[in-house]
């Protein structure tokens, strides 16, 4: 099967087992099976980074979010939690994992063939919401679907798509993505020149000593600046919503990741005996992958999602009273955010 080129699936091989000498052999025992010829179902595209160990910056985002989510559960006035974000589907479909042993021959780097299409929406515990699926064909050539989104996109889906779409007060949960966090105005930091620090303070009708040498003037700085104003915030909170970000590297916060992921599964699946792939039949075929993750399966991804952030928080309050640093390590191989939840042959919840 490998040197034919073809993607090994629990399914496909256990297909392929039937027709060479009809053997009958569950998925259960044929995934035991294989673990113990130590081969493992993993990602197809290698990646450099094995271990990711915290920066204390990280973790205190991390503490942030956490408190903030569990305050809004227990709160008498809590807002409903909406998640949302963007992925990517190609045209004739993307494998993103295989049964693999290690060796070189086993080994592909399947990416996906064809047009890149950006996919963005949204869903809480009632399911999607309504009228906020956005797709779009990639404008770019580079591998991170984040380059085909900016911040007029995102904004004009945001405002336009997302917001006259919550019935009701809603948390909006997104990553930290910059186009998710533009400013009303440009903040200074320590990086700005003494110039521009000083230009900031006059447009501001304060004065700056005139011998005072940079890091004054930057004390005098940090002494008048205002917090940070995003505009995505501050028009969720005029239509009575709230925005809360993901720390960064902590997308099993995000339980649309698990969405993503079942869809994709049941797109790359159905596509490839799709002739020919029009632009029409990528967007109904994809449709029809968000229908299949009912409001119910929304209920328990997010339910699964929130056993995490209970634990998260749990390990939290143990650290912080045993007085210790926190040292995550993260050993997922794979660059594919919605791979790391389901292993392969397992049904989603």
């Amino acid at each position: 099967m490998y040197a034919a080129g073809e993607h090994i699936t629990l399914q496909t091989l256990q297909a392929n087992l039937q027709n060479i000498d009809d053997v009958q052999l569950s998925l259960t025992m044929l995934g035991k099976g294989l673990k113990y010829l130590q081969f493992r179902w993993q990602s197809c595209k290698h990646s450099n980074r094995k271990y990711l160990m915290e920066q204390p910056y990280i973790a205190q985002k991390r503490l942030q979010f956490l408190r903030q989510y569990k305050e809004n559960q227990i709160s008498d006035c809590s807002f409903r939690p909406v998640f949302l974000d963007e992925t990517w589907i190609y045209s004739k479909g993307g494998f993103r994992k295989s049964w693999q042993d290690g060796s070189l021959q086993t080994v592909r780097k399947t990416s996906g063939e064809g047009v890149r299409y950006i996919v963005l929406h949204a869903g809480s515990e009632d399911g999607f919401v309504e009228n906020a699926s956005l797709v779009f064909k990639s404008g770019t050539k580079s591998g991170d679907y984040h380059d085909s989104m900016n911040s007029a996109n995102f904004e004009k889906w945001f405002e336009e798509q997302l917001i006259p779409n919550l019935d009701e007060p809603s948390l909006i949960i997104m990553d930290n993505a910059p186009y998710h966090s533009t400013l009303f105005e440009r903040t200074p930091n320590q990086s700005w020149s003494k110039e521009s620090l000083i230009n900031f303070l006059q447009e501001k009708g304060i004065q700056s000593p005139p011998l005072a040498m940079k890091d004054q003037v930057w004390n005098i700085v940090k002494q008048n600046v205002a917090p940070k104003k995003y505009k995505l915030d501050e028009l969720a909170n005029e239509k009575g919503h709230r925005v809360l970000r993901l720390p960064p590297y902590h997308c099993q916060y995000n339980p649309i990741e698990m969405v993503w992921s079942e869809c994709k599964r049941y797109y790359d699946a159905k596509i490839s005996a799709i002739h020919p792939v029009t632009s029409d039949a990528v967007l109904g075929l994809w449709k029809e992958a968000l229908e299949k993750v009912t409001p119910e399966k929304w209920k328990n991804y997010i339910r699964h999602t929130n056993s995490i952030i209970d634990k998260a928080w749990a390990q939290e309050q143990l650290i912080d009273a045993s007085d210790i640093l926190p040292v995550i390590i993260d050993t997922n191989d794979s660059d594919s955010d919605e791979d790391n939840y389901l292993t392969e042959g397992e049904e989603s919840v």
